[in-house]
């Protein structure tokens, strides 16, 4: 069997094509939010409880 025996019909080829650049323009803005939520610097710093004295 040859690639070219094996390959899918043309249109099969295009429609993945189309499906697969959909999905992309899905996944990468999700993709570049996840990152940029997780990997952000604290821009207000942690709040610590105050020590209680006499305590």
């Amino acid at each position: 069997m040859t690639v070219v025996g094996a390959a899918s019909p043309p249109t099969t080829l295009q429609q993945f094509f189309i499906c697969a650049l959909i999905g992309m323009l899905v996944l990468i803005p999700s993709l570049w939010f996840l990152f940029h939520v997780f990997k952000a610097q604290d821009i207000v710093p942690p709040v610590h409880e105050k020590e209680v004295k006499g305590v």
